[in-house]
């Protein structure tokens, strides 16, 4: 009993002397928030050596493009990262019906539709946290200059892909073969030509048009 004791009276005096001392008893170590706090610096480690960027896809216009789109970004991101790495991508897919209608509306000069509803889905993607929107569409890309203004996110042009594979390839001269729009309208070729690369578009007889446009429809 005496020993007992004498065993309490020492643990209060050894709290006694380090709360004097300024040497307070250390509190148990919460080790959940030990293990976040780890998890936060490998990430931050991680970041510092390879920053990922999100990848903002506007897809749906058609689903049979975006998915073509995705796998593609993925595969790139696992072979060039090695691993189980994958691309980091936000997608809004938009309906394909409704925009359907706003198409052939766009068709005959309005497009007041067609615009806004791409406008709508590339706010949504940067409020999401994208860093870049990708439109997988060749027609839509007419719109990239309307994005950039409107939502101020920057946007990676197909024309801008497609003509630095071609100057890689050592072309200079293509055939561009695609909706009806793509085919008449200069965004595409245009810019093309900042790359050296000249464009004819390929515009068949007017029954072929209509069959070749209805083709892409799937693919855009």
């Amino acid at each position: 009993m005496k020993q007992m004791l004498m065993r309490s009276w020492l643990c209060i005096l050894l709290l006694l002397i380090m709360t004097i001392g300024g040497c307070a008893v250390p509190p148990a170590r919460d080790l959940d928030k030990d293990s976040a706090r780890i998890h936060d610096l490998s990430i931050a480690n991680v970041s510092e050596k390879r920053p990922i960027k999100t990848i903002g896809i506007i897809g749906g216009v058609s689903w049979a493009s975006s998915i073509e789109y995705y796998r593609i970004m993925n595969e790139l991101a696992r072979d060039r990262l090695g691993g189980l790495s994958s691309a980091q991508i936000l997608m809004y897919s938009i309906e394909f019906g409704e925009f359907s209608k706003q198409e052939r509306l766009a068709d005959k000069g309005d497009w007041t539709l067609m615009t806004r509803t791409i406008l709508d889905a590339a706010r949504r993607l940067e409020r999401g946290g994208a860093d870049f929107i990708v439109i997988a569409s060749n027609t839509i890309n007419s719109l990239a200059g309307a994005v950039e203004q409107e939502v101020g996110l920057p946007v990676l042009h197909i024309a801008d892909a497609t003509g630095e594979a071609i100057q890689k390839k050592g072309l200079r001269t293509v055939a561009l073969l695609g909706t009806k729009y793509t085919m008449e309208q200069p965004f595409y070729r245009d810019r093309l030509k900042k790359y050296g690369v000249e464009a004819p578009g390929i515009v068949p007889a007017c029954k072929t048009l209509r069959t070749t446009t209805a083709s892409n429809s799937r693919s855009r």
